[in-house]
């Protein structure tokens, strides 16, 4: 396909699904005035929520946990008929590694890029 004739020219490996990877990086946008940053650590299994306001969103985590469960159904129940995800194990973790917090209104999104560089 066009797909993998590119990442074989570009030099890398084509990634079935998300449990591949070690971790996904998620820049969130909320009610289009805040950004912060979340990644989904699979290789920690650690549900990650980085926000420079310190404002915790529980729905976040339990979204992240359905889609979780909803991709894992999707994605590899055919392959491992006998192992299902246990989310029990994964961890949600609020602004971890002394995130710092911003003080003006206004620096939200360089706090969200630099979060996601490091």
């Amino acid at each position: 396909t066009r797909s993998d004739k590119l990442h074989k020219h570009a030099g890398m490996q084509c990634i079935r699904d998300i449990f591949e990877v070690a971790k996904i990086i998620i820049p969130i946008n909320l009610d289009n005035i805040h950004w912060v940053c979340a990644c989904i650590n699979v290789e920690q299994k650690r549900i990650e929520y980085y926000d420079s306001m310190y404002r915790n969103n529980h729905a976040f985590f339990s979204n992240m946990r359905r889609y979780l469960h909803d991709e894992f159904d999707d994605k590899k129940v055919m392959m491992y008929r006998n192992y299902n995800l246990n989310l029990n194990e994964w961890t949600n973790v609020f602004n971890d590694r002394c995130y710092p917090q911003q003080n003006t209104s206004c620096d939200c999104g360089v706090f969200t890029l630099k979060c996601a560089e490091s």
